[in-house]
This record gives C-alpha cells, sequence and structure tokens, in this order.
C-alpha cells in the first residue's frame, strides 16, 4: 500500500508540475517580437523616409494624382494613391511602374508592396477602389477592385 501511494504522488506531481509548465509558456510566453524572425535583415535594407516621399513626389508629378500618403508595415509598403473623379484607371496603374523604378532590385526583392487606388469623391458608379500588389518574388502587380 505504501509503494501504491509513493507511485501516486509521483504521478500526480508530474501532472501539476507538466500543467504548470503548459500554463507558464501560454501565460506568459507571447512577449517575443511580434513578428518573429520575418524582419531578420531589415537593417541591411531599410527604406528611409525619404525614399517614400520620393516615391510620393514622383507619383504627384501625375497630373490626376490628388494625394499620396504611404507608410511601411515590417515587410509591406503600403502606398495609398487618391486620384481625380473619373481617372482612367488604366493610367491610375501606370504609377506601379514609378514605385518599380524608384526602389532598388534588394529592396524590392525585399518587401512587397500594396498599392491603393482610391478615386477622390468614389460613387456608386465609380471604378474605384483598384488594389495592386507586388509580392516581393516576382516583377509585376497583380490587380483587383474587389
Amino acid at each position: 500500500m505504501k509503494k501504491y501511494n509513493i507511485i501516486v504522488s509521483i504521478v500526480i506531481f508530474a501532472i501539476v508540475f507538466a500543467l504548470g509548465c503548459i500554463f507558464l509558456a501560454v501565460w506568459f510566453g507571447g512577449h517575443g517580437d511580434k513578428y518573429g524572425g520575418r524582419l531578420n535583415g531589415i537593417e541591411e535594407v531599410e527604406i528611409s523616409k525619404n525614399k517614400l516621399n520620393d516615391i510620393a513626389s514622383k507619383i504627384k508629378e501625375k497630373e490626376f494624382v490628388k494625394k499620396v500618403d504611404s507608410n511601411i508595415q515590417g515587410r509591406i509598403i503600403n502606398i495609398l494613391v487618391t486620384v481625380e473623379e473619373k481617372a482612367n484607371v488604366n493610367n491610375a496603374k501606370g504609377v506601379s511602374s514609378i514605385v518599380i523604378d524608384t526602389l532598388s532590385e534588394k529592396e524590392l526583392g525585399f518587401y512587397d508592396i500594396q498599392l491603393f487606388l482610391l478615386e477622390e469623391n468614389s460613387s456608386e458608379d465609380s471604378n474605384y477602389p483598384y488594389i495592386g500588389y507586388k509580392h516581393k518574388s516576382v516583377d509585376t502587380f497583380t490587380w483587383s477592385n474587389n
């Protein structure tokens, strides 16, 4: 009987210890970098605010562009381009070539790019918004307006 009590005590202790370890790992384990290791090497390919401003100023040179905003979140460059009402969609999509021409090969190979085309005063019959996406491993944008 004494052996049985010792074995049961050891099993209960092992179960409580395992549950305690799991609890600590779940409760206190998520305080690391929110991007994990996905940003490794970003220091070597960091894009400055001046470069984003350069892209924005080149896009603003188009007569149909009203406003450009941009930001970087992790490895994604977001560019929001507001165009004038009834602007030609194909012309608006052409600003993607400005982005590709302005960034270096190293930057294009590291960052994904999202290009949002918005109409200044959008209405029900508007063709906008359009969203262009370029993955770091491809050379061109893929477009959607859904």
